[in-house]
């Protein structure tokens, strides 16, 4: 994986982190669980999908997280 670079400033009291996008041109599910070292897990999967709140999004794509 590529190295981002990431410049982090505190200003007013309010942290601001600026990086570059993570994404890979991939299925939306591929970029949940990209370098994953022990395979796909669909129950931390579903936990991660409830704790960003996208099941609903995910809901409306045709595809749904196999959308690339």
């Amino acid at each position: 994986m590529a190295k981002h670079l990431v410049r982090v400033s505190l200003v007013r009291k309010v942290l601001i982190v600026i990086c570059a996008t993570g994404l890979e041109h991939a299925t939306i599910r591929d970029n949940i669980v990209f370098g994953c070292a022990y395979g796909f897990d669909e129950l931390r999967y579903e936990a991660v999908l409830d704790a960003c709140a996208l099941v609903r999004d995910l809901e409306v794509l045709d595809a749904g997280d196999l959308t690339g």
